[in-house]
């Protein structure tokens, strides 16, 4: 891993703004965009309807409460089908009647992706939309409401100015051996992510040290969620490419 630039984009209260570079604030402003662009889409973060983690076997699906998994009113009937899952593959098979979609392709049953690099979404019905994710060994069914009152009702993100106070250099340094760190996420489950590295960078004349978690050819800086409710120990991804 390289030497990487990145912008600390937060002002802190009561600090004056300093005049940024015109070409690196609309490089930021440009990002904001995309990154409202990419929460408001299909399938994006303000559809999420549900989190399910699946056992193994089969596991029944549907709005009815008999089913293993029980999907919010409105986002398809009672029995819609069922996800079995068994060692390294999660196999989902639709009620006679139902169908289901994917890149225009309508389908009754599938062979789903579970690799963080094949978000393998499938549509049924006119709201309703899910993939499966795998997390330590356990298979997760994620669901989207295309509908949802969530995503009508966004009104934006909220941004502070951009501050040339917060445009510093970090230099990466790595781990040998790579560092494992426990993760947890806002519904109290942990996860032990491996850091090749941690960022180091000066800032207002104080060092900082952030651990840095690789994604191929990007980097998750985790740091502490003080907001996260009563579980300050919850963590939030920053992601640098």
């Amino acid at each position: 891993m390289n030497l990487r630039i990145f912008a600390l984009c937060t002002a802190l209260a009561g600090l004056p703004v300093l005049a940024a570079d015109p070409a690196y604030v609309k490089s930021v402003e440009d990002w904001r965009v995309k990154v409202e662009k990419s929460l408001r889409k299909d399938n994006g973060w303000l559809t999420l309807a549900g989190r399910y983690v699946l056992k193994q076997g089969v596991n029944t699906f549907g709005t009815g409460k008999d089913n293993d998994v029980v999907f919010p009113p409105g986002l398809g009937p009672e029995r819609m089908g069922t996800v079995t899952v068994e060692a390294g593959k999660v196999f989902v098979k639709l009620e006679p009647g139902l169908t289901m979609e994917k890149d225009g392709v309508k389908m009754t049953d599938k062979v789903m992706g579970t690799g963080s690099d094949n978000r393998d979404w499938v549509s049924i019905g006119p709201r309703a939309a899910f993939h499966f994710i795998e997390r330590n060994g356990r298979y997760v069914l994620r669901l989207a409401d295309n509908d949802s009152s969530v995503r009508k009702h966004f009104g934006g993100r909220v941004w502070y100015p951009v501050d040339d106070h917060y445009r510093v250099k970090a230099k990466l340094v790595p781990y040998k051996p790579e560092k494992v760190i426990p993760i947890v996420n806002i519904l109290d489950e942990v996860s032990d992510e491996k850091s090749g590295g941690y960022v180091e960078f000066q800032l207002k004349g104080k060092a900082y040290k952030l651990d840095a978690v690789d994604q191929g050819d990007s980097i998750f800086i985790i740091h502490q969620a003080d907001y996260a409710g009563n579980t300050p120990d919850r963590s939030r991804p920053l992601h640098y490419g």
